[in-house]
């Protein structure tokens, strides 16, 4: 496997867990609970991904932060900034990367799926939204 289609597996990752990270804010906004352990395994997995974006680092320590602080309304609009920004510099890189390779891509992270199973279904209309950008605060 050579390196682009490394990132192109990254990518994919990547939003396997933004849309559990919307399907768990889309639960809080709704007045659901969500499981303390499984946010903080989504925070976890989060930081490793973005270590190399400054905007998105520190909008990932401002969701710890709001999240340690049960500021919820900080918490879900700092994780639907992250959420938005993310996901348009992936759209711009898998544009470039498209040209470069196919798009077969290895499920590369197998634990994600139980997250996915709770979670990513509540994300689907959010991750519609996001991508339109309604609701982000710029």
């Amino acid at each position: 496997m050579n390196c682009t289609e490394l990132l192109i597996g990254d990518h994919v990752v990547l939003r396997r867990g933004l849309d559990i990270l919307d399907g768990m804010m889309k639960k809080l906004e709704d007045g659901e609970r969500i499981e303390i352990a499984d946010v903080k395994a989504v925070f976890k997995f989060l930081q490793v991904m973005v270590l190399v974006h400054g905007e998105e680092r520190t909008l990932m320590a401002w969701i710890v932060d709001a999240f340690e602080a049960r500021r919820v309304a900080d918490l879900v609009s700092s994780s639907r900034r992250l959420s938005l920004i993310l996901r348009k510099h992936i759209d711009k890189e898998d544009a470039v990367l498209c040209q470069l390779a196919d798009n077969k891509h290895p499920e590369t992270f197998l634990d994600l799926s139980r997250l996915e199973r709770k979670y990513a279904h509540a994300a689907r209309a959010v991750g519609q939204i996001a991508s339109k950008g309604v609701g982000s605060t710029t």
